[in-house]
């Protein structure tokens, strides 16, 4: 289903719904009380690795660290090492099942992928009266751009938090 979500008229209704359906199953199967967080990428656009988001208290943990040489990361990453998601093993679904750690490598430089995240450039998709110019606007602008930005699992498809 996501390769079809993308480049179609799905792509906002599809990752609508799968939004909803996550945060429904948070609040039903964990007894979550509270709400998905919301990142504005356009306040970090000019550096990404700075986001409050990676913070290792508030947020998600930071950049795979190059120093965790041995263990099996995926994507152009490598082990989160630091922050609630610290060496989590997770599922890589592919031609084979296989575990490996969470994984991350932040491309720091500025490059056409942080420049999609400029206010300006945020506002002209937004501002659009065309639903398919907004559509496709949205995800190849900032959609794509943030997986192509921290990489590691999150450039993959078929890790849900890529998606």
């Amino acid at each position: 289903m996501v390769s079809g979500a993308h480049n179609a008229a799905a792509f906002v209704a599809w990752h609508r719904y799968f939004l909803h359906s996550y945060e429904r199953a948070l609040r039903e199967d964990c007894y979550y009380t509270g709400y998905l967080s919301y990142w504005d990428w356009s306040l970090d656009w000019e550096n990404i690795a700075n986001s409050p988001v990676w913070d290792n208290e508030l947020g998600f943990g930071g950049n795979g660290n190059p120093n965790s040489e041995g263990i099996d990361s995926r994507g152009i990453g490598q082990c989160v090492v630091d922050g609630p998601f610290a060496l989590l093993s997770v599922p890589y679904i592919s031609s084979k099942h296989s575990r490996h750690c969470l994984s991350r490598s932040f491309n720091t430089t500025k490059n056409s992928e942080s420049l999609k995240l400029q206010p300006h450039m945020l506002d002209q998709v937004m501002e659009t009266d065309d639903f398919e110019e907004f559509n496709l606007g949205l995800e190849n602008t900032a959609h794509n751009s943030i997986p192509h930005m921290i990489r590691g699992d999150f450039s993959m498809f078929t890790a849900p938090y890529g998606e």
